[in-house]
């Protein structure tokens, strides 16, 4: 069973010729909702698993520490937690440090049983203590791996999240008050509200009735809302 995992714009697909052994976490240009979708079924194979070899195929798939620093240092670490921030996918270790990983346009990752396969895109492999394979693929290299020891080296100029808590209509109606640029651009910057892209802005505009060229200052709290 092939299982794509992905949100209402892309096919779920299936290739019985693979068995049961293998699964494919993908999407096409992943924002916060398709993010986050991964994050939790990456979590249900990672969670609890210790990473006992790591292969980098495609040396700039890693964009922090160097390649031969990230394969020493990942080797042997647990698993302690996956999430998101934005649109990276979010891995604690229990070495302290931080796994996040931008999927970018084109970037999945596949986990199999049965071996890591020979995926000409694959750009790097993780094996688990109990066998797992963890093996990202990404056709067009724009993906990137930081493995850090504090997320906010990557993270830090991020806005806040949109499904929290502290994000409500008084704050947005706010913060769009002292804004004079177009409100698509403002919702699209990710230092202004993380881990929305083109596709949602867009969507939401629409169905508020707002035009995307329009000045942030100039909507009313009751657009806000």
């Amino acid at each position: 069973l092939r299982l794509c995992v992905n949100d209402s714009r892309e096919k779920t697909t299936k290739d019985y010729s693979c068995g049961e052994s293998r699964k494919i976490f993908s999407l096409t240009m992943p924002e916060l909702p398709e993010v986050e979708t991964i994050a939790r079924k990456l979590a249900s194979v990672l969670t609890g698993q210790t990473i006992v070899h790591v292969e980098v195929l495609w040396e700039r798939t890693i964009a922090r520490p160097t390649p031969d620093a990230f394969r020493t240092k990942l080797v042997g670490a647990g698993v302690l937690e996956v999430g998101r921030r934005g649109k990276y996918i979010q891995t604690t270790l229990s070495t302290g440090q931080t796994l996040l990983v931008h999927l970018r346009m084109s970037g999945k990752f596949v986990v199999s049983t049965d071996g890591p396969g020979d995926d000409r895109h694959a750009r790097l492999r993780l094996h688990l203590a109990d066998g797992t394979w963890v093996v990202y693929v990404d056709p067009r290299k724009f993906g990137r791996f930081y493995l850090v020891d504090d997320p906010c080296e990557v993270t830090g100029t991020l806005g806040p999240e949109p499904l929290s808590a502290d994000f409500t209509a008084e704050w947005l109606t706010a913060q769009l008050a002292r804004r004079r640029g177009e409100i698509k651009r403002l919702l699209l910057d990710q230092r202004f509200i993380a881990g929305l892209g083109n596709i949602y802005v867009s969507e939401a505009l629409w169905q508020a009735g707002i035009h995307p060229q329009r000045a942030a200052e100039s909507l009313t709290p009751a657009e806000a809302q």
